[in-house]
């Protein structure tokens, strides 16, 4: 988790709204459970569980309320004859909901972000110090927290995995987080090339002044070293994660030496 000031008030992802409209049928719920994250991890991602079978409908209901709205407060504020924008879902949880978007949103586009395991559990750690103490509803120990991340972030992944190969080609780009960091125009003309979007341009050039007064702020976080039992956990749950982008243990949060990827790490676009 990044520097950045957290409010009440600050932009949220949209199922932190969804989780308010459909009753709590949400993982967002579990921030304020967090000792007890296991009664929504595994129904409320896909929705395949009984459990999440039975929320499903209100979820669905509450998402595309929601996205109505969003869409009509747009349309709205814009200059008469400015063309529909495409609507854009940043929210972790819809990581393992590939099947399930291109059920509701047939012609949905994909951007898939991955960073280093050992980087996730690290900024997971952070969220959890920091955000999680002003939403608890329920006293919760650093461990649970941890639990909580292996958990969750393992599930997102794996069904991500799982899945992407449902999506046509051509809807789909993968890029890693170091690369986006490093060059976020260069990455954006990439994903609007990979994605066939238009009037790329305004939009590359703004993201980039962003991003480089962003680290010139010094906002980006800055995490200390793993213990060997933490990198051992992570390694062994996210292993697929590994895997599937060529990312090693040997990386400086686990005392290592090297930059944590194999040369030629999995890339898609």
């Amino acid at each position: 988790m990044d520097g950045v000031a957290q409010k009440w008030t600050s932009a949220n992802e949209d199922s932190l709204a969804v989780a308010t409209l459909c009753g709590g049928a949400s993982i967002y719920t579990a921030i304020s459970f967090v000792a007890h994250y296991a009664d929504w991890t595994p129904h409320y991602l896909t929705f395949e569980t009984p459990t999440g079978a039975a929320a499903f409908p209100r979820w669905r209901d509450a998402l595309f309320g929601f996205l109505r709205k969003v869409v009509y407060a747009d349309r709205r504020a814009a200059p008469p004859g400015t063309p529909p924008r495409p609507l854009v879902l940043k929210s972790p949880d819809h990581t393992a909901r590939v099947r399930l978007l291109l059920r509701l949103f047939p012609n949905a586009r994909f951007v898939y972000i991955h960073r280093h395991p050992l980087e996730v559990s690290r900024s997971w750690a952070a969220l959890v110090a920091k955000l999680c103490p002003q939403t608890a509803m329920e006293p919760f120990t650093a461990a649970d927290g941890a639990a909580f991340g292996l958990d969750l972030c393992g599930r997102l992944a794996d069904a991500y995995l799982a899945d992407r190969h449902l999506i046509p080609p051509g809807r789909l780009v993968e890029v890693a987080y170091d690369e986006l960091v490093a060059d976020p125009a260069g990455v954006l003309a990439t994903l609007y090339a990979g994605l066939g979007l238009r009037g790329g341009a305004p939009a590359q050039a703004a993201a980039a002044a962003e991003a480089v007064a962003y680290t010139a702020e010094g906002r980006r976080g800055r995490h200390t070293a793993l213990s060997a039992d933490a990198v051992a956990a992570v390694a062994a749950a996210w292993r697929q994660q590994f895997d599937a982008f060529g990312y090693t243990t040997d990386h400086p949060l686990a005392g290592g030496g090297g930059g944590g990827r194999r040369p030629g790490g999995e890339q898609r676009g």
